[in-house]
């Protein structure tokens, strides 16, 4: 039931945002792209959303941690850069 409810809420969602898109720039004349454009709305239903959920879940969780931060980064001065070496091919000396 929870599935159906989630489902019949995604396709209102999208099928009203077609219909303000319709009805202020009318960028799609002909039934045909209404139509496929329906058929997304339909579609990005099953696997895009419950993705982007997961997605949306996982960064919540990052952003919840109390531990979250760069972490050490221990300074290493400046020393000498290293030089890159060509051997007699063209290419690095180490390949």
């Amino acid at each position: 039931m929870l599935f159906g409810l989630a489902f019949t809420y995604g396709l209102v969602l999208s099928f009203g945002a077609l219909l303000i898109e319709g009805r202020a720039f009318a960028r799609y004349p002909g039934w045909r792209d209404l139509r496929r454009l329906m058929v997304a709305a339909a579609l990005e239903n099953f696997g895009y959303r419950q993705w982007l959920a997961l997605v949306r879940t996982r960064a919540l969780w990052t952003v919840m941690r109390p531990d979250t931060g760069w972490g050490e980064m221990p300074r290493l001065g400046f020393g000498e850069p290293a030089i890159a070496t060509v051997g007699p091919d063209g290419g690095s000396a180490g390949d």
